[in-house]
């Protein structure tokens, strides 16, 4: 018998179906399931996926003050006017520049009182010594008679005996030996315990009298240091820069009055500025040591690098003192009021939540 291409797939189908039609029902439905779940799958309804961002934390800026290490108020050395200031705030100086000067005029009648304090004291010096030779000039006299009788005495002593006189008699041509007579003294004899009397009194009364020369000598010493402190104070009457730095504040101008040691210029060294914050534990533990962080002033932001880390005064509170070095220091202030930019402490995050 003769098959056709139709005849013969109608063949493989029944004989497919009676193999297999014996399969169990289980493994059937369970086939069958599966196909229909397949063929619905497209059909189904999806789960709503929703992600949501964590909330990321932005960099946080801390208050701060820009602090200076090296700066120097040049006050007035004495009271008086402010006769002339040679700068401006902002201005740029170089150590010994001068910043202003005083008017020494008014230091003229405190330098003639010295002087004439001086004069007096030395009266003074001259009028106790004076005082002193009148009373111990008697001492001194009879000090000196008795040394000198004492001297005649051991002279006398000492000295050779007197030269015979020889007298020649010319009648029978022999010599004849005349002594000289010595004459007799009526001076009074030299007593040397006297002398040693009158050197004990001599002592005595100049030591009575030391402390009189002495107080008046010390008066003198002190009018003359006056004198020399008043002519240092009109020297210095021109105030000069002690560093190289800027000028930062002038406190007194011209023609004011200003008290002896009142702060009239001061000038800072922008090298030694400092911006000082004050962070919590949280933040100390995310930084560290020269980690750059950005000063905020006004018109831009100045780069700064963590220089060190100080415990706040109360250890309780956990509190902590972030010193920064700007890089830029010039264009900052002391005092000034600025913001630091604190990286945020933890890194941004995804989660993601199914309905």
């Amino acid at each position: 018998m003769e098959h056709t291409q139709g005849n013969l797939t109608l063949a493989v189908l029944a004989r497919f179906i009676r193999r297999y039609w014996r399969m169990p029902a289980k493994l059937a439905g369970l086939a069958a399931g599966v196909v229909l779940l397949l063929l619905a799958l497209p059909f189904l309804p999806r789960p709503e996926v929703k992600v949501e961002a964590a909330n990321v934390s932005k960099p946080a800026e801390s208050g701060a003050t820009v602090e200076s290490l090296f700066a120097r108020g040049i006050g007035a050395p004495f009271t008086g006017a402010v006769a002339a200031v040679s700068v401006k705030p902002g201005q740029l100086v170089k150590k010994n520049d001068l910043l202003f000067r005083m008017d020494a005029n008014s230091l003229a009648p405190q330098l003639t009182g010295a002087q004439e304090e001086v004069a007096e004291a030395r009266n003074g010096v001259q009028l106790t010594l004076s005082m002193r030779h009148q009373e111990i000039a008697p001492i001194l006299q009879e000090i000196s008679e008795t040394k000198s009788l004492i001297a005649k005495e051991q002279a006398a002593a000492t000295a050779p005996q007197a030269p015979l006189n020889w007298s020649e008699d010319t009648g029978n041509g022999t010599y004849v030996v005349v002594e000289e007579a010595q004459p007799v003294s009526e001076a009074p004899a030299a007593d040397p315990a006297r002398l040693q009397d009158l050197q004990a009194r001599l002592a005595e009364r100049q030591l009575a009298w030391a402390p009189a020369l002495a107080e008046a000598q010390q008066r003198v010493a002190s009018a003359n240091h006056e004198v020399q402190r008043i002519r240092n104070l009109i020297a210095t009457a021109a105030r000069r820069s002690p560093i190289d730095g800027v000028v930062t504040r002038i406190a007194v101008e011209q023609g004011q009055w200003a008290d002896a040691g009142t702060t009239v210029v001061r000038v800072d060294n922008p090298q030694g500025y400092r911006v000082v914050t004050r962070v919590d534990q949280k933040v100390r533990d995310n930084v560290k040591i020269g980690a750059a962080l950005p000063v905020s002033v006004p018109g831009g932001a100045v780069p700064g690098k963590l220089e060190k880390i100080v415990p706040g005064e109360d250890k309780e509170l956990g509190t902590y003192w972030l010193w920064m070095r700007p890089t830029r220091p010039e264009k900052l202030q002391p005092g000034q009021q600025v913001n630091v930019t604190l990286e945020p402490s933890m890194s941004p995050t995804t989660v993601v939540a199914a309905n």
